[in-house]
């Protein structure tokens, strides 16, 4: 078990790729999407994707004030304007959250 375990190791192509072969190589996406698909069959979570996952990933990360050009090479954007113009959206909601965290420190000064 140790030799294949070594093996197995030394033979494993790249630990960060999130959905990946047992050696470590990429999975072709309509494997993934076969497998997810399988496990949300019948369940109350059919409308998932990867895409709604990737999504949604980036939309937390930038909710949770990850510095969009991090969140951009996350996604493995070319440039920080494609991401910016993606999540505008969630970006908006950001400048309306400082805005309000601003009128409420200048009120409590007061």
């Amino acid at each position: 078990m140790k030799k294949k375990k070594q093996f197995l190791k030394e033979q494993y192509i790249n630990p960060n790729i999130v959905f990946s072969t047992p050696l470590g190589d990429y999975i072709h996406r309509n494997n993934i999407n076969k497998r997810l698909n399988a496990v949300k069959k019948g369940t109350d979570y059919e409308y998932i994707t990867v895409h709604f996952l990737r999504h949604a990933n980036a939309t937390l990360l930038i909710m949770n004030d990850v510095d969009i050009k991090v969140v951009s090479s996350h996604l493995g954007h070319n440039d920080i304007q494609t991401t910016a113009n993606i999540y505008a959206d969630v970006l908006k909601s950001k400048e309306h959250q400082i805005a309000q965290l601003i009128e409420f420190n200048l009120e409590d000064d007061q």
